[in-house]
């Protein structure tokens, strides 16, 4: 495998983010003047922010649209300064799919113009690194406390990573 374009995902791979994803669903709902049920957080484990969204007003009757939905939970969290790292961003919420489809994946393909076997995917959670294999991407998995399902991650994936202070372990792959 010769590594020419990566995808990388953001909340837990990149970025150590995802506890934030603990209680913000029923962060948010509270902000907009609806009481979340019991174990909300368990709901969207394995959501998109996009999904989730869409569940807010199926099954709480919210009536904002989805981006409005979106925009007021990205509001609410922090910003890095990681983005000028990227050549593009792009959001199951502007793909339009979550990550349960290979949607975002392709259209990150298409942006970065590398083949497909030579643009690897990064990611944590098992429904993504799952989405991306079986859509024909390599996949570098990174180890999350969050995802408890790191045997199978571990065997999906081409190369498996504690964190990515091991990226060293992709130098060999790398195009030069």
């Amino acid at each position: 495998m010769r590594i020419r374009g990566a995808i990388f995902d953001a909340d837990g791979t990149l970025l150590d983010s995802m506890f934030i994803w603990d209680t913000i669903g029923e962060t948010y709902l509270r902000s907009i003047g609806y009481e979340p049920r019991e174990n909300l957080n368990e709901v969207f484990k394995n959501m998109s922010l996009l999904q989730a969204a869409r569940y807010y007003q199926t099954e709480y009757g919210v009536t904002l649209c989805v981006d409005e939905i979106i925009n007021g939970v990205n509001a609410m969290l922090e910003r890095c300064g990681a983005l000028s790292c990227f050549g593009r961003i792009f959001t199951c919420g502007e793909v339009g799919h979550g990550k349960d489809e290979p949607h975002i994946f392709e259209e990150a393909l298409r942006f970065l113009g590398t083949k497909k076997s030579e643009t690897v995917v990064f990611d944590d959670a098992l429904y993504a690194v799952r989405t991306a294999k079986e859509a024909g991407f390599p996949v570098a998995a990174v180890y999350d406390i969050h995802e408890k399902a790191q045997n199978d991650i571990r065997e999906l994936s081409a190369i498996y990573l504690e964190d990515l202070a091991q990226l060293d372990k992709l130098q060999k792959h790398l195009s030069v």
